[in-house]
């Protein structure tokens, strides 16, 4: 049976799909005339230098700033307008400061009050910036201003009643606020709302052609209801505007990491780390793009780097794991799949990966003394069947030993290597042997069977070749296995694939009855499972239920025509009901799809055809 690990996105807030435009902060402009005139000449002089520098060079603006109010210590504005430029440079609580002495300075000052609101919601005190919006309404309740604002704070505590009137009215007191209509768009879309929001983010568009946030929120409500070139152009916009445009590359990657093109996914989620280097889910995404192009290497290191970063991401672990199970490091996967479940007990993805490395690990990768009882005796008909004595190890300390040391030996490999170009078993498991073996050299075989995987194949081929002969196991990994599908299954009954890889395993313990069981739920689960209706079936052959057999391995096919195992055993059960006409179809269909079909099977066909 193909073994299917899951990988696994770490879960993201709801409020993941919109973006709340930056906090309106009162521009800077030359104030009235009125107001400057009681300023000392030299620190009105200060206040206006500092304005012409503002827009360029804040550093400078604040030095200048400093100097009028050094001139005049009253000066509110040059507190004021320093502030703006603290506020720019995100020093937040110097910002306050100076907002907190204009206000003192001018108690009536509406936009002073806005300005500390917004410093302190980027301070995370959304509390006291709701305060001052209230504070700036009740002194000037004709500015739209504070009412976006306060509804940005609304909406960030989840108060979306409150942050819609907030919106209502600042759209009503200023119907071409573009800021307005792509916060109001990103409420919406939080409500499950997308076509109100679309609209939203649509009239902001219509007002700023440029809007570079709302194409980026646009885009994502599209995303939402799948209509992916919609949204791809939105995100081309949007970067386009924008070059540094982190949400736009990341939903752009997702869109292209879905549909498969993962080179142009792996190249914006590079794009969005390059803006923001700490985002440890871009890392966990860009690892899963690498895993599918089968860069094991390039996976594992981006989760290892998500790790780093979020040391309690679950999702990175399992993913890891992933990457380790597939480089034939079992036992590292089971490390990783361990720690994603203990971060997060309700992670049913990880205990069906990490049953699947108790199934691929059943059995020692290499052969113990103890299996063969520390006897000599035991282990003779196996060396044996290697062309091996007994006797070759006799005159050693530790015959047992030796002997096991010797099946564990590369040069064990070559011979069992030798045994499969000329027998039988090499046709019923082609899929587990490495592409083009039969041509390798002696080196090639040598460097294999030092691996993990070339240790775990050596034994599965000789429990095939000599069953009898060859210690399997006491299946104590399988019932590990089936503990952690049996969580998996609790966690989320409506898991075909957990139910599938319990009935794997069932089987290769011997319950067939609950494997027939398991197989069935999977199928109802997901009705199209193909390789659930395969392995259901392959149970109704042995179980010699032929009719029921062939329906279900016609039923995997219907599903996944290029199915070359279920064609073959079709095959098989048109051969044994004696319809060999059709039997040959499924063969050479079977063979077409690159099968290797037993030549004894072959053989029989062939003589019951005449």
């Amino acid at each position: 049976m193909k073994r299917l690990l899951l990988c696994i996105l770490r879960r993201e807030r709801a409020n993941r799909c919109f973006f709340i435009a930056c906090l309106i902060i009162f521009p800077i402009s030359l104030c009235p005339i009125f107001d400057l005139c009681a300023q000392d000449n030299a620190a009105l002089r200060f206040f206006k230098e500092a304005q012409k520098a503002q827009s360029s060079d804040t550093a400078e603006a604040v030095r200048l700033y400093t100097r009028a109010i050094d001139k005049d210590p009253s000066f509110a504005n040059a507190y004021r307008e320093r502030g703006h430029c603290y506020l720019q440079q995100r020093q937040i609580e110097l910002a306050i400061a100076d907002y907190s002495k204009a206000v003192e300075l001018n108690p009536h000052a509406a936009g002073v009050y806005n300005n500390r609101g917004a410093a302190y919601t980027l301070r995370g005190d959304v509390d006291r910036g709701i305060a001052d919006y209230t504070r700036a309404i009740e002194i000037n309740p004709n500015n739209p201003s504070p009412y976006s604002n306060r509804g940005n704070a609304y909406q960030s505590k989840g108060d979306t009643s409150k942050a819609l009137a907030d919106y209502n009215q600042a759209i009503e007191l200023n119907p071409r606020f573009a800021d307005v209509y792509n916060n109001r768009g990103a409420l919406f879309a939080r409500q499950g709302k997308i076509k109100k929001a679309i609209e939203d983010y649509s009239e902001a568009l219509r007002i700023n052609p440029d809007y570079a946030q709302a194409y980026e929120g646009r885009g994502m409500a599209y995303q939402r209801m799948d209509m992916t070139d919609k949204a791809l152009s939105d995100f081309n916009r949007a970067v386009e505007i924008r070059p540094r445009s982190f949400l736009s590359y990341l939903n752009r990657a997702d869109i292209y990491a879905a549909a498969g093109r993962t080179d142009e996914a792996i190249a914006d989620y590079s794009k969005a780390l390059r803006i923001n280097p700490k985002a440890a889910d871009i890392y966990n995404k860009r690892g899963i793009a690498y895993q599918k192009q089968g860069k094991a290497d390039l996976a594992r290191a981006d989760y290892t780097e998500a790790i780093r970063l979020n040391p309690e991401h679950s999702g990175a672990y399992n993913n890891r794991g992933i990457s380790c199970f597939k480089q034939g490091d079992i036992d590292n996967a089971i490390k990783d799949f361990d720690q994603a479940i203990r971060l997060d007990p309700k992670n049913a993805e990880a205990f069906i990966n990490r049953a699947l490395c108790f199934t691929q690990r059943e059995g020692s990768l290499e052969f113990r003394a103890d299996e063969f009882d520390d006897s000599l005796e035991r282990i003779k008909p196996l060396l044996s069947k290697l062309g091996k004595s007994a006797d070759d190890f006799k005159g050693s300390q530790d015959p047992v030993k030796d002997a096991v040391d010797w099946l564990n030996s590369i040069e064990t490999l070559e011979i069992i290597f030798k045994h499969l170009t000329d027998n039988a078993i090499f046709y019923c498991m082609p899929e587990q042997l490495p592409d083009g073996f039969e041509k390798w050299t002696p080196d090639q075989i040598g460097a294999f069977a030092g691996t993990p995987a070339g240790k775990r194949l050596k034994r599965e081929i000789l429990i095939r070749l000599f069953p009898k002969e060859t210690p399997q196991g006491k299946g104590i990994e399988y019932e590990k296995a089936l503990v952690d599908l049996a969580k998996a299954i609790e966690i989320n009954p409506g898991s075909a694939t957990a139910f599938f890889h319990r009935a794997n395993v069932c089987i290769k313990k011997g319950y067939k009855s609950q494997a027939l069981s398991d197989y069935t739920a999977a199928i109802k689960l997901r009705p199209r499972y193909a390789e659930a209706f395969y392995g259901r079936g392959s149970i109704y052959q042995t179980a010699g239920d032929l009719r029921q057999a062939c329906d279900d391995y016609s039923a995997a096919i219907r599903i996944n025509p290029a199915f070359p195992e279920a064609h073959n055993n079709r095959a098989v059960v048109y051969f044994l009901r004696g319809n060999y006409k059709k039997a040959w179809i499924d063969v050479r269909r079977a063979q077409e799809l690159g099968h290797k079909v037993h030549p004894d099977f072959l053989s029989e066909l062939e003589k019951r055809s005449r």
